[in-house]
């Protein structure tokens, strides 16, 4: 994974949005969903347009929640399959890596 809260920009250039954690080269993208996404519908209605959006462009998000964060085994193994799929994988050189996979 390159790093945390990576730009993310649509066809003219423009950062329209920022993924928690992401590896732009293989488009692969991991989310925080808090509490917060479960009693505002407004919110929960924007981050589905914004996922939708993202995966149209060919990101693969994965979503991660405060039990992930304790335990972080089974995120870090999707985050892995998800790069192995694209034919990449962990580089601890870059950063982020180290915190993650």
């Amino acid at each position: 994974m390159e790093g945390w809260h990576l730009p993310v920009r649509d066809e003219a250039g423009r950062v329209v949005f920022y993924l928690d954690m992401a590896d732009e080269a293989q488009r692969v993208g991991v989310e925080y969903d808090g509490a917060y996404h479960v009693g505002d519908r407004a919110t929960m209605e924007s981050d589905r347009a914004r996922r939708r959006w993202l995966e149209d462009r060919g990101w693969r998000l994965i979503p991660a929640t405060a039990a992930d964060l304790r335990d972080g085994r089974a995120l870090v193994a999707s985050v892995r399959q998800a790069l192995a799929a694209r034919g990449g994988g962990p580089r601890s050189s870059r950063r982020g890596v180290r915190a993650l996979v």
